[in-house]
């Protein structure tokens, strides 16, 4: 009987042996909501953006939008494929002018230049993210299948913001592709034209985590 059991068990570890080495194991791809304590909204921001990014499958986590951790994130990992920022921008002036940047916690600018990598999904919350495609096409969004931006058109205040990131996360997100998503969480926000969103990408993709 114990020569039988041992028998048993000696199996049932060459056969885990041999699962194991037969199948690689991938890590979630990251995604990482950053806030700046600029926005008076930013806590509840980057928790919408955490939660959704988590719906959509991502390995996700939060950060205060400090330079460092915004650039190491951006700059430093081959897994790093979610990006959201609720921070702030240029104004229409500067932004109508060709200005293109968003500000870190310390006051720094980032501007397209900075970027590398190839992302999926990433939504810049700050005004004028999206008054071009310069940010667009420094994350390799613009004219890929399964990737996608957000930004603003031009200023946006904070509460409509944080309104339609509340729409767009919490009800949208997941039951719809990611252009939709946001269409339909704009139109939620009182007032017309309070949420200028823009979109680049796959207008078919809903932004699940490959």
């Amino acid at each position: 009987m114990r020569k039988h059991i041992k028998m048993l068990l000696l199996f049932s570890i060459l056969l885990s042996l041999i699962s194991f080495s037969g199948n690689k194991t991938y890590a979630a791809e990251g995604a990482k909501a950053f806030g700046n304590s600029a926005i008076s909204t930013y806590i509840d921001d980057m928790d919408f953006a955490y939660g959704g990014f988590r719906k959509l499958g991502y390995s996700a986590s939060t950060s205060t939008a400090y330079y460092n951790n915004v650039m190491n994130w951006i700059n430093t990992s081959s897994n790093n494929y979610g990006f959201y920022i609720t921070t702030h921008g240029p104004s229409n002036a500067s932004a109508a002018a060709g200005t293109s940047f968003f500000v870190t916690q310390e006051g720094n600018y980032i501007y397209p230049s900075n970027i590398t990598g190839n992302w999926h999904l990433v939504y810049i919350d700050a005004c004028n993210s999206k008054r071009s495609d310069s940010f667009a096409n420094a994350f390799r969004i613009s004219g890929y299948s399964n990737r996608a931006y957000l930004g603003w058109a031009t200023e946006v205040g904070m509460s409509s913001a944080n309104q339609f990131n509340d729409y767009f996360w919490n009800t949208y997100v997941t039951t719809r592709s990611i252009q939709a998503a946001a269409v339909a969480a704009a139109g939620q926000v009182p007032g017309s034209g309070t949420t200028p969103i823009r979109f680049a990408g796959d207008t078919g993709w809903y932004g699940y985590s490959s």
